[in-house]
């Protein structure tokens, strides 16, 4: 009879554990589309200033929550603050977008996300994204940002959220690190999404669901993107990648990849 008792438990938690699995969200996506202009890239000795315009989205179906945002750029499009206008990341939180040298500006953009994804009705989230040269990571805003001591001193763009309901009004550091033993890529851009902005209130998150940003900025010989080679593909490839936390419960993947490339020559 135990035996006969014990294998009804279990057949009854199988059909448990079947049914929360089916009823689990579908798993995260994450789609790239990259533009690059000009299409002609310059010389490491002569670079050109390039835009770079970036598209991301993920499936409303996944309702997941990002806490982090990486991007992998390529050998010939390099990423340097180096010379320009800088407003870190705690001048802006401190005192507002308008503080930052008109100079400072390297691009905008909107982002679209859902609060509380998992209720019938969610509601919708616009923010205005605009784009800050940062100079280097200083120690209170790699803390802030929730980034390592290892990276103060790395150079950052500040990308400053801006929204009326909720009301948010918050700058995140994108930070600029080197890829190392890879063909492809040789710099990428982190971005961690503070906590507020992953869960709003106590028990209630928010899901990103696109983001659209354009950064380019040139003052003099000091360019924030160095085109500075073609390769023999004729393709400048980017590709990102989204990670995705427990809201509450873990999403099917915790994190999606997605690459895209722009056309060059030169």
């Amino acid at each position: 009879m135990r035996k006969l008792i014990t294998g009804g438990l279990i057949a009854v938690l199988s059909l448990a554990v079947a049914a929360v699995a089916l009823a689990q969200n579908p798993a995260p996506t994450a789609d790239l589309k990259i533009s690059v202009s000009p299409k002609r890239v310059g010389t490491k000795a002569n670079p050109r200033s390039g835009r770079l315009e970036l598209s991301a989205e993920t499936n409303r179906a996944a309702k997941a929550t990002a806490s982090k945002i990486e991007i992998w750029l390529p050998k010939g499009a390099k990423l340097s603050t180096r010379g320009l206008p800088a407003c870190s990341n705690g001048k802006i939180n401190a005192e507002g977008a308008a503080a930052c040298p008109a100079g400072s500006k390297a691009g905008s953009g909107e982002a679209d996300a859902l609060l509380n994804p998992n209720a019938t009705t969610p509601a919708p989230i616009k923010f205005i994204v605009t784009a800050f040269t940062g100079g280097k990571l200083n120690a209170a805003d790699a803390a802030a940002n929730q980034f390592p001591s290892s990276m103060v001193g790395k150079e950052v763009i500040n990308f400053h959220l801006k929204s009326d309901s909720p009301a948010v009004d918050q700058a995140l550091a994108g930070v600029i690190t080197t890829v190392r033993g890879s063909r492809t890529y040789g710099q990428k851009l982190t971005i961690n999404i503070a906590a507020n902005l992953q869960q709003p209130a106590p028990g209630t998150y928010s899901a990103l669901q696109s983001l659209e940003t354009s950064i380019g900025l040139k003052r003099g010989n000091n360019i924030l993107m160095k085109l500075v080679d073609c390769p023999s593909s004729r393709e400048l490839q980017y590709q990102l990648q989204l990670t995705f936390v427990p809201n509450p419960n873990p999403p099917a993947k915790s994190k999606v990849k997605s690459t895209d490339a722009a056309a060059c020559s030169g």
